[in-house]
């Protein structure tokens, strides 16, 4: 295999129409999007006892890349406690833009750190997973400098700004006080992305897709942890995860898939938006599912339950319905992100009487007949909503609505069909609507979930 120079990654160049169209935003907390820190956590250097090092020293987030030129080991010398670090030097550089100058050494460079482990540890979480640890907050239980901050967290501080941590204010606010957690967000996200369409975060390996020229891997740890079919080939005993039969050299890996969808993939798992607008939902999820990437599944679903509208949320709730990965939430590891099957039926509860074509300035008996958005949805999902009894609307428009919907889905079938669905839609099968439901159920606080 030869060493290829293909240059920043094509999809990133201000210039293309894939930008122009898909937009560029990285990730970043609270924007509806991942963070990639849960994604490095597994293999961030560190820990707070003895075992805990020995394993980094083992292993390490680069050693497994089989490429000496990708590790950076960091050795704090305070303490005694000089057991090394190993780290990935493009992740390093991607984060602190004056890293200190590596000693080569067997191995990989080396940076000795006049520091404790804790406070290299401290740094180092920060750097790969935008996260504090409660001991190194202002509310830690043991001596704190005169800003409030905890003498680990503030030498970390110190020692980020030194390195040139790009975030390194967004640290000293996290730490500082809990209470302002939230609004101190670090640039983990953009740092990589920034990295990697610059060409200066690779382990070496590159994709080929089904046409085109190759596109840069990147960050393997950042593939692996994201993705499961990553996982799958750059572990093990592949030949993709391993370079050692060539000598070390570049090695081009074939995947089949189209390149400009696989393109957005690799940028999204480095730190990039996938889903820009309801054009990309369908791309987005056959990478989820083909690649098996939680993230982007929880991407997609924070992604709908942000832009309902009342022309696209029947789509949108047929989509979910039809995706079972975005039905509830997308699993462990993603719970701050919308639960898009709740905010569809919440949505759809909200404005029934706009999606069934009422209009506003009518009286109520006054209805759309044609090319009522309601009707777009299939018959579960409307059970669900007459189920609930939340529906707003008095029982004799909304008979009308329910016979209409029964009436659009039973087209070109026997009159049976009909009052089969018309019978199903309608109470005693169904709560129907608040009218019922008050007079059925005890007056007290209802919610959404109750009824899901």
């Amino acid at each position: 295999a030869v060493k290829r120079d293909v240059g920043p990654n094509p999809i990133a160049d201000p210039s293309s129409p894939i930008v122009s169209a898909r937009g560029a935003a990285a990730q970043s907390p609270g924007s509806g999007m991942p963070s990639l820190g849960s994604t490095l956590a597994d293999v961030c250097p560190g820990g707070w006892n003895s075992e805990a090092i020995a394993l980094d020293f083992v292993g390490g987030c680069a050693g497994d890349t089989g490429d000496d030129e990708s590790i950076l080991t960091i050795v704090p010398l305070v303490g005694g406690q000089g057991l090394p670090l190993r780290c990935h030097r493009g992740l390093l550089r991607a984060r602190c833009s004056s890293l200190p100058q590596a000693r080569a050494a067997p191995g990989g460079g080396v940076i000795e750190v006049e520091e404790s482990r804790e406070v290299v540890f401290a740094l180092l979480r920060w750097v790969y997973c935008e996260a504090v640890d409660a001991d190194t907050s202002a509310d830690a239980n043991f001596d704190a400098d005169d800003s409030g901050i905890s003498v680990v967290a503030s030498r970390a501080v110190r020692l980020g700004r030194s390195w040139g941590l790009r975030d390194a204010g967004s640290l000293q606010g996290r730490v500082a006080s809990r209470r302002l957690a939230e609004r101190a967000r670090g640039s983990l996200a953009e740092d990589v992305l920034r990295a990697y369409d610059a060409g200066e975060l690779s382990d070496g390996f590159f994709f080929q897709a089904e046409e085109g020229e190759p596109l840069r891997g990147g960050c393997s740890a950042v593939l692996r942890g994201g993705s499961s079919y990553f996982r799958a080939m750059l572990s093990g005993a592949w030949a993709e995860s391993s370079r050692s039969h060539e000598g070390g050299k570049s090695i081009d890996v074939k995947v089949h898939w189209p390149r400009e969808s696989l393109a957005r993939h690799l940028r999204f798992l480095h730190g990039a938006m996938f889903v820009q607008s309801a054009d990309d939902l369908r791309i987005a999820l056959d990478c989820a599912k083909f690649f098996e990437v939680p993230s982007l599944f929880a991407h997609i679903g924070d992604w709908v339950a942000s832009n309902l509208k009342i022309e696209t949320a029947p789509a949108f709730w047929r989509l979910v319905e039809e995706e079972p990965s975005l039905m509830h939430g997308s699993g462990e590891g993603h719970d701050d992100f919308a639960d898009a099957d709740t905010a569809c039926f919440e949505f759809h509860i909200r404005h029934f009487s706009k999606l069934a074509g009422q209009e506003e300035d009518h009286d109520e008996m006054e209805l759309v007949k044609d090319n009522v958005l309601l009707h777009t949805l299939s018959v579960p999902l409307m059970h669900r909503l007459l189920s609930s009894g939340l529906v707003k609307m008095h029982t004799a428009p909304l008979k009308v609505v329910v016979k209409r919907f029964a009436k659009a889905h039973t087209v070109g079938q026997p009159h049976s069909a009909y009052q089969d669905l018309w019978a199903r839609l309608r109470p005693p099968g169904v709560l129907f609507n608040r009218d019922h439901r008050d007079s059925l159920l005890p007056v007290g606080e209802v919610t959404v979930r109750s009824f899901l």
